[in-house]
């Protein structure tokens, strides 16, 4: 048995099983990385301004990663085994609301209720996941159990991670105002001001739109992105 066929190896090879397979072991690796990241935080002992750091950027790891997750393999996953079935994968979500602290304070109890709520949630879409694999290839079984990866993704987890986000950033804000500045600054430089579709997206060594050399630092998920003119570059 090759490594390909460990995951669902009843499925019959064709271009589609093979996709199916490589979005549910990136969906498992993924998720198990993101969970012992956050298992890392917890339990919140005090809030200094190094852990509050800490676990400000064990939340954007994991944001980052389970939208990639949530956007492109668990719908992936779900197009490859509608391919395999012949119908169409006809699954949607709404983008998930960004949390947001109006004109009140963050508190540690919050932050950890909102880590607590991703780690059960990022525990129900691993544990979808670790189910579709064991179905073994049952085209009937698996579909209902993808749709529950996707939904533990997209309506739980995902929105528990920005809630975690919003409120690490806030508390590490009030705790180290100078490091929140310079944080500032960096997230300037790092948000796009506007966002291209070209071929190549993710292996670009020059910037098409102003000329400045990329490198491997300048990939992101799906494409690169320039500092120089902020402009996120996708693939079409």
């Amino acid at each position: 048995m090759t490594a390909a066929e460990t995951i669902l190896p009843d499925l019959p090879d064709s271009e589609a099983a093979r996709a199916l397979r490589f979005h549910l072991r990136t969906l498992q690796g993924d998720l198990a990385t993101s969970i012992a990241a956050l298992q890392g935080c917890l339990p919140l002992v005090a809030p200094t301004a190094a852990a509050l750091w800490r676990i400000r950027d064990a939340a954007a790891d994991a944001t980052a990663s389970i939208e990639h997750d949530a956007r492109h393999h668990a719908l992936a996953a779900l197009a490859a085994l509608a391919a395999l079935a012949g119908a169409t994968a006809g699954v949607g979500f709404a983008e998930p609301r960004e949390f947001e602290l109006v004109d009140r304070e963050a508190t540690f109890d919050e932050l950890s209720e909102a880590l607590t709520a991703a780690l059960a949630a990022l525990a129900r879409a691993k544990a979808a996941a670790d189910a579709a694999v064991a179905t073994h290839g049952e085209l009937a079984d698996l579909r209902p159990v993808l749709i529950a990866v996707a939904e533990a993704l997209w309506l739980a987890a995902w929105p528990a991670l920005l809630r975690a986000l919003a409120l690490a950033r806030a508390l590490h804000r009030a705790a180290d105002p100078a490091a929140a500045a310079d944080d500032d600054r960096a997230d300037e430089r790092a948000g796009p001001l506007r966002e291209v579709a070209i071929t190549g997206a993710r292996t670009l060594e020059v910037c098409p739109r102003c000329g400045a050399a990329l490198s491997a630092g300048d990939r992101t998920f799906d494409g690169s992105y320039c500092e120089r003119c902020r402009t996120r570059f996708i693939g079409p």
